[in-house]
């Protein structure tokens, strides 16, 4: 699955033996291959069924191989330009907060990169309310993956020793979470990114494990947003987990999670 020595039809089949959907773009083309005209749905058409991905590519050896993003390969993308100051983003948020981790990275045909994670709860679809240059793919979204080629002739690349043959698709980490659950709400960066009841269903609920991070970062930048007092939250939390995660977070790692949040909430007030 690594550059331009896979053809388009077994980079396809290798992304859907991961788990993550895939579907034909326009040869050199961000678009779906088969237009709306002649039936298609874009993403939504997305499968990891190999009899119709052979089918595919058979048919269209060239076209470009589209990732659908969201719960239908549990994936969500960071997705950043630097023609539109996304590198620059980037790096003053990973210089404020840490870094992402390991995790699966992409170059793209026109420069600039795709960063994988593990799905979670809250993630919708953005266009630079991340950060300026910087975008989220999540449900209803898709990247281009390699070996596909730019409409400028680039071609988009795994990022040496981090392709999905190397390493594992990462958890984001807290920071990164809340960030892209904001910008996914219906306000501007930094408002509540949904409403009261989704709040209360995912108290009520839990979570399990690869859900508990990203379940504690979001509570507790609810709580922080209403007032409550940091330490109170981080008590709120512990009895939270404690009570209905499944299983239950390591005391140290629940801690950081929250101290993390509360830091960048603290910032953000600042600012």
């Amino acid at each position: 699955m690594s550059g331009g020595k896979t053809t388009h039809l077994d980079a396809a089949l290798g992304y859907a033996a991961l788990g993550w959907a895939v579907f034909p773009l326009g040869v050199r083309s961000k678009l779906p291959f088969i237009a709306k005209e002649r039936g298609g749905r874009g993403c939504l058409d997305a499968t990891t069924d190999e009899a119709a991905i052979r089918r595919w590519w058979t048919e269209y050896p060239a076209a470009n191989v589209g990732i659908a993003t969201g719960s239908v390969s549990n994936l969500f993308v960071i997705d950043g330009d630097p023609r539109h100051g996304g590198d620059v983003s980037f790096a003053d948020l990973r210089r404020e907060h840490g870094g992402v981790g390991e995790t699966v990275v992409a170059t793209t045909g026109g420069g600039g990169w795709h960063l994988y994670f593990a799905g979670a709860p809250g993630i919708r679809n953005s266009v630079g309310k991340f950060a300026p240059g910087i975008d989220v793919r999540s449900d209803g979204g898709y990247v281009v993956a390699p070996p596909s080629v730019h409409p400028n002739g680039g071609c988009y690349r795994w990022h040496p020793g981090h392709g999905p043959e190397v390493v594992a698709v990462g958890h984001a980490p807290p920071w990164l979470l809340l960030a892209a659950q904001q910008a996914g709400g219906s306000g501007p960066a930094g408002a509540t990114v949904a409403s009261p009841e989704r709040h209360r269903d995912l108290f009520a609920a839990g979570a399990t494990q690869g859900t508990r991070n990203a379940a504690v970062a979001q509570l507790t930048g609810y709580l922080l947003r209403h007032w409550v007092d940091p330490l109170l939250v981080l008590d709120v939390m512990r009895m939270w987990n404690a009570a209905r995660c499944r299983p239950s977070l390591d005391n140290d790692e629940l801690t950081r999670v929250v101290d993390s949040i509360c830091k960048r909430e603290a910032r953000r007030c600042r600012r």
